[in-house]
C-alpha cells in the first residue's frame, strides 16, 4: 500500500512539474506558472482513479479538460487575469497524445496500416475529448459571465526557462515510466526536441 501511495504521489508531482515547466517555456508570469502547476497536479490526481476505473478512464480526458478550463476561467474572471491559453495548454500538455501520433505515423510509414490507422484514430479521439472538455468548460464560464480575454503577463526571467527544461525532462522520464537506466536518454531527447524547436 505504501509503495502504491508513493508512486501516486510521484505521478501527481510529475504532472504538476511538467505543467509548471511548460508554462515557463511559454514565457508566462509567475502567477500563471503557479496556477498551471496546481491545475496540472489536479489532472495528475484525476489520472489515478482513471487508471483503475474503465468507465471513468474512457471519459478522463474530457472531464479533466472541463475541470481545468472551468477552474482557470474562474481564477481569470474572479481573481487575477491569466495568460489563459498558455495556462490551459500547460495544464493539459501531459494528456496530448504526442507519442501515440508519432507511433501511428511510424507504423503507417512502415506499411503497418491496421495498427497505424488504429493508433491514429485513438489519438484523434483523445484530441476530440480534450477539445470538447475545454470548450464545455469555457462555455460554462461564459454563462457565469466571466471574462475570457487573454492577458499578457510579465514573463518569468530567462533562467526559469532553463530550470523548467531540466525539470520537465525529469518529469517526462517519470511519466513515461522509463527504466532508470534510460532516464538520461529520455531527458536528452527532451533537450534535443526543445533545441530543435528553439533554434
Amino acid at each position: 500500500e505504501r509503495p502504491k501511495r508513493w508512486s501516486d504521489l510521484v505521478t501527481v508531482l510529475s504532472y504538476g512539474a511538467t505543467s509548471a515547466s511548460v508554462a515557463a517555456l511559454f514565457h508566462t508570469g509567475w502567477f500563471d506558472l503557479l496556477v498551471a502547476t496546481v491545475l496540472g497536479a489536479l489532472v495528475g490526481v484525476l489520472s489515478i482513479p482513471a487508471g483503475n476505473n474503465v468507465s471513468f478512464g474512457q471519459a478522463f480526458e474530457a472531464i479533466a479538460a472541463l475541470i481545468v478550463a472551468l477552474l482557470a476561467a474562474a481564477v481569470h474572471g474572479l481573481w487575477q487575469p491569466l495568460a489563459l491559453n498558455s495556462v490551459l495548454i500547460s495544464a493539459l500538455i501531459v494528456l496530448l497524445p504526442g507519442l501515440m501520433l508519432t507511433t501511428a505515423v511510424t507504423e503507417l510509414a512502415a506499411q503497418h496500416m491496421v495498427a497505424g490507422v488504429a493508433r491514429m484514430a485513438g489519438a484523434a479521439a483523445i484530441l476530440l475529448k480534450l477539445a470538447f472538455g475545454t470548450v464545455a468548460g469555457l462555455a460554462i464560464a461564459k454563462v457565469f459571465g466571466w471574462k475570457l480575454d487573454n492577458h499578457l503577463p510579465v514573463p518569468v526571467p530567462a533562467y526559469a526557462e532553463w530550470l523548467a527544461l531540466l525539470l520537465s525532462s525529469v518529469a517526462f522520464a517519470v511519466l513515461f515510466r522509463a527504466a532508470q537506466r534510460d532516464w538520461l536518454l529520455v531527458m536528452a531527447s527532451a533537450w534535443l526536441g526543445y533545441g530543435a524547436t528553439r533554434f
